[in-house]
């Protein structure tokens, strides 16, 4: 259960850190904090509707500044695979399953998007596939290390934010009481 101060602080977080980083970052190619608030989003946020809408709408109100071009479905699918991720990583900030969620994110990011990407620009053919993947490998490490970079310090930003505000703490789950047969 979390508190309706959590999920606002959330969300917020979410939208600033992602409009702002998004547009302010179109210099470097995919280095941007989406993905990482995607997977603080499937993390963080109880109601799975609301954690998969929140960076899909940050990416459409982007997108509507930055353009759009002909492989987006596969990038928004690109982000429900990152809220997923998160999901799996669970709500406790925990490196053991923060990393290999982000690992997982950014591989899959790159493998849907450049799929969409050979869809929609390469020739159909092995050439063309072997093409995209191969050209896309330089812009990998761009997702890899926004990902990485973003995801610690949004993480790091809920865990002080909880420590500093604790109505921003997950609320306890309820105890198990222990039937008195078994004591």
């Amino acid at each position: 259960m979390e508190t309706k101060y959590r999920t606002a602080f959330i969300i917020g977080l979410i939208i600033v850190g992602g409009v702002c980083g998004r547009i302010l970052l179109t210099s470097l190619p995919n280095f941007a904090p989406v993905g990482a608030l995607a997977l603080l989003a499937g993390a963080s946020l109880a109601n799975r509707k609301i954690a998969l809408a929140v960076p899909l709408i940050v990416m459409l109100l982007t997108d509507l500044s930055i353009g759009f071009h002909a492989s987006m479905l596969f990038v928004y699918l690109g982000m429900a695979i990152y809220v997923g991720l998160g999901a799996w990583a669970g709500n406790q900030i925990r490196t053991t399953r923060l990393l290999p969620a982000a690992l997982l994110g950014s591989l899959a990011f790159f493998m849907i998007t450049n799929l969409g990407a050979y869809f929609a620009f390469y020739p159909k053919t092995w050439a063309g596939l072997v093409d995209c993947y191969t050209l896309a490998i330089p812009f990998y490490r761009y997702t890899i290390a926004g990902d990485l970079l973003f995801g610690a310090a949004f993480f790091g930003a809920l865990a002080i934010a909880e420590a500093v505000w604790p109505r921003l703490r997950p609320a306890a789950p309820p105890v198990a009481v222990r039937d008195v047969a078994q004591a």
